[in-house]
């Protein structure tokens, strides 16, 4: 098994996730695994938060803003985190602090391998919403848009994901 990571997008906006921009999930995990916020910028960069929620008994439902948390870059195709460690005795990678102002994708990740069948560890994210402003997307990122992914109109600056579609107002819903 592998870890496990996955982000959504507008095709039409990107999402400013500046000023009091959070977000809300109920989630549920085992072991030591734990479920972190997971952007991606508008060069492609992926980052990681330092926001996690993990070992729950039962669903856990959270909310945390984006100002103040640390980051780092995360290496998509292995999801672990990557870059050089900091000044002498910094034992971490943290990224500088990120232009959140037009964030691309947002999601979530878990960054330890799951251990197959049965209780030995996981990630459940039974909702996700992100509560941030759109902010249009130029002419060129809907041309080079890639298609196939999951996508989503911001009304009132919420996205909402849930097991099941439904549209109300102010909230769209997506099944993912």
């Amino acid at each position: 098994m592998t870890p496990f990571a996955a982000t959504l997008r507008d095709k039409d906006n990107y999402v400013d996730l500046t000023g009091l921009a959070k977000v809300r999930w109920t989630t549920r995990a085992s072991g030591f695994h734990a479920v972190r916020p997971l952007i991606k910028l508008m060069d492609g960069t992926f980052l990681v938060g330092d926001h996690a929620d993990a070992s729950t008994t039962t669903f856990l439902e959270s909310e945390f803003t984006f100002a103040g948390l640390r980051w780092m870059k995360l290496d998509i195709d292995r999801v672990v985190t990557v870059d050089r460690y900091g000044p002498l005795g910094e034992a971490s990678n943290w990224a500088g602090t990120p232009d959140l102002s037009k964030v691309d994708e947002v999601g979530f990740v878990d960054l330890i391998p799951g251990s197959g069948h049965g209780s030995g560890g996981y990630v459940n994210v039974a909702s996700f919403e992100v509560h941030g402003t759109p902010v249009k997307r130029g002419r060129r990122a809907l041309i080079d848009s890639p298609a196939g992914l999951h996508r989503a109109r911001w009304p009132n600056g919420v996205m909402r994901l849930l097991p099941e579609c439904k549209h109300r107002a102010g909230v769209v819903s997506l099944r993912i």
